[in-house]
């Protein structure tokens, strides 16, 4: 039995003299390198598992849908910063960070010139957000649910920009109109009127080409043209079109800017 005990002591003591040759783990808190191919695109992000090949991490996808997908031991990386499970799971972190509306991403680039402001909507590609603009006209103009935000990171709510007490301090007070405010104003409407213009003259030509190419289609069809000959007419004709159709959608959202611009214009001529 001695001998045994012996045996078994002797047993655990090489087993402690060996474990300290183990390597000792890494501790992989934001430690792993991800390779630039796999990143995420910017305004994306992806749920990342330390240790698992590159080829076999979950594909890409929006941010504050994937902050809840992530599991203990996974993180979740964007273009340039990366957040681990507990801190997903923390309430309060998740309140400043996830759930807050205000703290979308804005990729780099898309964010307005200086002096100006644009309405963003939460959810929607970058590409597909509406143009920046005068700051104190978009703010009017923004729906539920969006923001509008300057180029300093400033970002108003939809709430807020409908509030009457904010927008006296902010936007309408009497001390924001100045005349150097009136005459951009003013130019602001004379660059609209000249859109508007423009617009009109485009789409009349777009329509006259089409007159155009319809009697040159009806000429080649008398005088037996062939078949390629009449195809490319109408190729040309449907290209005429398509040209119309937009110089139509120009003209509408040139009417619309001055429309706005006019509006502007009065609003500032009445707080004087």
């Amino acid at each position: 039995m001695k001998i045994v005990k012996t045996t078994i002591l002797a047993g655990f003591l090489a087993g402690t003299l060996v474990v300290p040759t183990i390597p000792a783990m890494a501790d992989p808190h934001r430690e792993f390198h991800v390779p630039p191919g796999h990143m995420p695109p910017p305004g994306s992000c992806r749920i990342w598992f330390p240790g698992r090949p590159p080829g076999h991490q979950p594909a890409p996808g929006e941010c504050r849908v994937l902050s809840r997908q992530v599991p203990p031991g996974a993180y979740l990386i964007a273009n340039d910063r990366r957040w681990s499970h507990v801190e997903l799971n923390d309430r309060h972190f998740r309140h400043d960070v996830w759930d807050n509306p205000r703290y979308f991403y804005i990729p780099a680039g898309h964010t307005p010139p200086p002096g100006m402001c644009r309405i963003w909507i939460p959810g929607r590609p970058p590409s597909h957000q509406p143009a920046p603009g005068s700051c104190r006209v978009l703010s009017r103009q923004v729906p539920r649910g969006a923001y509008l935000i300057a180029n300093d990171n400033h970002r108003w709510s939809h709430v807020e920009l409908n509030d009457r007490h904010f927008r006296h301090d902010i936007w309408d007070n009497p001390r924001y109109t100045t005349r150097r405010e009136i005459r951009e104003d003013v130019r602001d409407v004379r660059e609209a009127r000249k859109d508007v213009r423009e617009d009109r003259e485009q789409l009349q030509k777009n329509r006259d080409e089409l007159i155009k190419d319809r009697a040159e289609l009806r000429k080649d069809i008398r005088r037996g043209a062939s078949k390629t000959e009449v195809a490319q007419d109408r190729r040309e004709i449907r290209d005429d079109r398509q040209k119309i159709d937009q110089s139509k959608k120009d003209l509408q959202q040139s009417h619309d800017k001055l429309q706005s611009t006019r509006q502007e214009l009065k609003d500032d001529l009445r707080r004087r």
